[in-house]
């Protein structure tokens, strides 16, 4: 299948689902599609024409091409949109002692992909922080049309993030391009961006009804500073750099690292965003099954 969706992942995430959320105003009723006839959102495919199908939707440019009758499938409101927006930015290609975060990353959003076509459902795709790798994939439910998203995963990964555009600009080019329908937004990303921007922008998106959540992609070594003896500690986006002895900065480094991990927290489970995070010992089929967990405590008619 992929490098990033493997035999094996594939067996570990089959019974993993992502269903759409209710929404406060209004329902993300998209369980799976629901293909008809009558009034939709979208012209899906053609099929051909068979006896009892409503001829009013036979297509008659079609029929002066091929000869024969074929008529227009369409999309209901009950299939659920998501888009994964993955961040590329250089924080994302540290690797620690293993692979990157960034191919992490990829992993992740290969895998939610995967289970959102499975349902049925529209799963875009949408790459930042590096404008050289910036990539977006429309939304779509065709099962050929994860082979697409897992190309351009594929590539992003292999390539590594350089540039440095911050969360928040890519949400909020997200809303526009979910404006017209509410949407799942999953953001997956290290979540390094000053003054707290990237959590604003989530809260925008809930704001506008979206359904929103969270994969926290960090590093062990970013959670513990286990580097010993003098160090340089060079920013992997820009100039900045410090050389440092970590057991003299370790105490207050976590203590910062607390304080910003208890923030995240806090207002995403403020703003109802369903937040997991994903270090590098954590199997890519725990944090889906986390998340899926997380977002079945808040369905609608579910005791809190």
């Amino acid at each position: 299948m992929s490098a990033l969706l493997s035999p094996a992942l594939l067996g570990r995430i089959e019974r993993v689902e992502l269903r759409a959320q209710a929404m406060r105003h209004g329902a993300l009723a998209g369980l799976h599609r629901a293909r008809g006839f009558g009034s939709s959102i979208e012209f899906a495919e053609h099929k051909e024409y068979a006896p009892g199908d409503d001829i009013r939707h036979l297509d008659w440019k079609v029929y002066g091409k091929v000869d024969r009758y074929h008529v227009k499938q369409f999309e209901h409101e009950s299939e659920q949109t998501a888009y994964v927006v993955v961040d590329a930015s250089a924080s994302m290609a540290y690797a620690g002692d293993g692979p990157s975060k960034l191919l992490r990353a990829a992993t992740l959003a290969a895998a939610i992909a995967h289970v959102l076509i499975r349902q049925r459902d529209k799963a875009g795709l949408y790459l930042f922080g590096d404008p050289a790798l910036e990539r977006y994939v429309p939304p779509r439910s065709q099962p050929v049309h994860l082979r697409d998203l897992l190309i351009v995963l594929e590539d992003v990964a292999t390539a590594g993030g350089r540039g440095e555009e911050a969360p928040s600009r890519a949400l909020d080019r997200v809303a526009e391009l979910a404006a017209r329908r509410r949407s799942l937004i999953v953001l997956i990303s290290d979540l390094f961006e000053a003054g707290g921007q990237a959590l604003s922008a989530l809260r925008r998106l809930r704001a506008r009804h979206h359904d929103v959540a969270v994969i926290h992609t960090l590093d062990d070594d970013e959670l513990s500073l286990p580097f010993h003896g003098q160090t340089r500690f060079e920013s992997l986006e820009g100039p900045r750099a410090l050389t440092a002895d970590p057991g003299a900065i370790r105490k207050l480094y976590s203590a910062r690292m607390a304080e910003f991990l208890a923030q995240v927290e806090s207002e995403c489970r403020a703003a109802a965003i369903h937040y997991v995070r994903a270090v590098r010992t954590t199997p890519p089929e725990d944090t889906l099954t986390e998340l899926s967990a997380a977002r079945e405590r808040r369905r609608p008619g579910r005791r809190r």
